[in-house]
């Protein structure tokens, strides 16, 4: 006897009195075939529609046995009586619409025709253990199949379906693991599930807003549901929160069949309450009163694995084009990176076939930027992270100050972006700031393009312009090890400095002296400045008490303004460079507000952020 393909075996047939007018064929039978033969074959029979339609879309793996026993009316044949016991045996179980696979499951199921009469299964999902028992179905829900689940689930199993179900690959961002607890629903082909989990024990590696200690409670509840739509393919709606509101997010899946899309779209909010997605995609944003933007960007390059974004099963968009993930929002009155402040800001990175476009806007900064990640690379390698091009319109760097709390450096991760194992790992850059300011001083313009290198850990500054009115700076340089620590072959802890050559033109000193504010000191001088500057660490890692090196003063025909007067005076009457200008009875410059000069010249050098000179020569 067959189902299917799927043999029947130890079959007996009885009919107790063949003379009876409504005779009864009795059948006992074992289906002779895995999980995966028993569930095919079940939906080869009138049986497919019962356990509420639970197994319809189901596959399984691994060994089990189904018996049937069958009650014939001879006459009545479609009032046939069913009841089965299928018996799993370390099987495996996938059920559709996001639900986490089961594995190792082993427990019985015994059901009649008309419905599940009891089940009881021990496994594993989510990465750790699952106890599944049938529960009293609700009694509106006729011909349905009703279950609770208790269980552990680990952090890697639930990162494990965050990137199937949701193309959302994380990678360590979750540890430990947390008790839940679901209600399950399955009617007309139709599945809905309610998880409630305390979250405690399970720990989130990621800065604020998203950050989680496993002693903490976020009372977090999960929903799903199906619904069938009018062209007759089904949709799974999931809907998560937790208490506090630290996550909640609504995700809409279409479901495979005949009519389906391959649609899936939804949004998390992280610190905010999620709205009804609207396009296809996830959308992730982030909500706080302050977030520190340099561990943001460490944790992403550390805790998702953009190399494995478009590859889940939930995933319509395909690889290297980001997958799911179609945007992310940013909105906080306070935003910090790498010792520099913005506030008010707002900012959407949008994907584009794999390119991210960024809109950025604050009251420091406005522009776009435009990020091709190198997918080749994950935390542990030596390549780039890929190509960054940005245009500002603003770029005003705010001194740091107290903007809110601070991540303790004991719970969090700390930014490891600025050693100098990381220097062949940033990005190319390419930067355009049309208003560039340090602080509150208007340097003008900036252009910068840098790249890693490719022979040795730096990071090579092959061109910056800094230009204003009143000057024009051009240099180049690197970030690379100091001289003499470049024996250690350890570089998250070697030693390193950015260098830079610089060479200045000036076309006012008295204008450039204004915009570093120091107005009132000279009139006119034009002039040259050159030399070599350094300071420990990455190029972000720049304060004055660090800067050390020297530079070269050529400073031509001008006038201080605020000298001392008597001193002032005797100096340029006693100049004998000024003698022409006493011969033809030339003393305006006596009495005006300073002193004039035809050449200032001399070599100024900075250590630990002082400055000093031993040439000095005022012409």
């Amino acid at each position: 006897s067959r189902i299917g393909v799927n043999p029947l075996v130890r079959v007996t047939g009885e009919i107790v009195d063949v003379l009876d007018p409504h005779p009864i064929l009795k059948m006992r039978g074992q289906f002779d075939s895995d999980l995966g033969g028993i569930i095919e074959s079940f939906r080869a029979t009138p049986l497919r529609n019962e356990l509420g339609g639970l197994l319809l879309s189901a596959s399984g793996a691994g060994p089990a046995r189904l018996d049937l026993d069958l009650a014939i009316d001879l006459n009545k044949t479609d009032e046939t009586q069913v009841l089965g016991r299928l018996e799993m045996i370390g099987s495996d179980l996938s059920l559709e619409g996001g639900i986490p696979d089961f594995q190792r499951l082993s427990g019985v199921i015994e059901f009649s025709g008309q419905s599940l009469l009891s089940l009881s299964l021990k496994g594993n999902s989510l990465g750790g253990a699952v106890d599944i028992q049938s529960t009293p179905k609700p009694l509106d829900a006729s011909r349905a199949t009703a279950l609770r689940a208790t269980g552990t689930a680990k952090a890697s199993g639930i990162e494990s379906w965050m990137a199937d179900a949701l193309d959302l690959p994380l990678k360590g961002a979750l540890s430990g693991e947390t008790a839940y607890e679901v209600d399950f629903l399955a009617q007309g082909g139709l599945t809905s599930l309610d998880v409630r989990s305390s979250m405690r024990g399970l720990a989130v590696r990621l800065p604020r807003p998203a950050r989680k200690l496993a002693t903490q409670e976020w009372g977090m509840r999960v929903r799903m549901s199906q619904t069938r739509q009018a062209n007759g393919s089904r949709l799974a709606r999931w809907t998560l929160q937790s208490e506090g509101r630290q996550i909640s997010g609504i995700v809409e899946q279409s479901l495979p069949g005949p009519a389906a899309t391959g649609r899936i779209r939804g949004q998390f909010a992280l610190g905010a309450l999620a709205t009804e997605p609207r396009v296809d995609g996830i959308l992730v944003r982030l909500v706080s009163p302050t977030i520190d933007l340099g561990r943001w960007l460490d944790a992403l390059d550390k805790r998702f694995d953009f190399n494995a974004l478009g590859t889940g099963s939930g995933s319509v968009i395909s690889q290297r084009s980001a997958g799911g993930l179609r945007a992310i929002e940013l909105q906080t009155p306070s935003m910090r990176l790498e010792g520099h402040r913005f506030d008010t800001v707002s900012a959407r990175a949008s994907n584009q076939n794999g390119i991210w476009m960024i809109d950025l806007e604050s009251q420091q900064a406005q522009g776009r930027l435009r990020w091709q990640p190198n997918f080749g690379t994950d935390a542990k390698s030596s390549q780039s992270r890929g190509a960054l091009t940005a245009q500002f319109g603003r770029l005003w760097l705010t001194t740091l100050g107290d903007t809110g709390p601070r991540e303790d450096e004991s719970e969090q991760d700390t930014n490891s972006l600025t050693r100098l194992s990381e220097a062949r790992r940033w990005p190319s850059v390419t930067l355009r700031v049309e208003d560039f300011r340090y602080g509150p001083k208007p340097l003008g313009s900036l252009d910068l393009d840098a790249s890693p290198s490719a022979t040795e850990p730096a990071w090579i500054v092959s061109r910056l312009t800094l230009e204003n009115k009143d000057a024009t700076l051009s240099g180049s340089g690197k970030w690379a090890a100091l001289s003499s620590a470049s024996g250690n072959r350890n570089l998250a802890t070697t030693p390193s400095e950015t260098s830079l050559v610089i060479d200045m033109s000036i076309r006012s000193s008295q204008g450039l002296l204004s915009r570093m504010g120091h107005p009132g000191l000279l009139r006119d001088t034009p002039g040259e400045v050159k030399g070599k500057l350094a300071w420990d660490g990455s190029p972000t890692d720049y304060k004055l008490s660090r800067l050390r090196g020297q530079l070269s003063l050529d400073l031509r025909q001008g006038q201080f303004l605020k000298a001392d007067p008597g001193l002032a005076k005797l100096i340029s009457v006693l100049n004998l460079q000024s003698l022409p200008r006493r011969i033809t009875l030339d003393f305006r410059d006596i009495f005006s507000a300073g002193f004039a000069y035809d050449r200032v010249r001399g070599d100024v050098e900075f250590s630990n952020g002082q400055a000093k000179t031993s040439n000095l020569r005022i012409l």
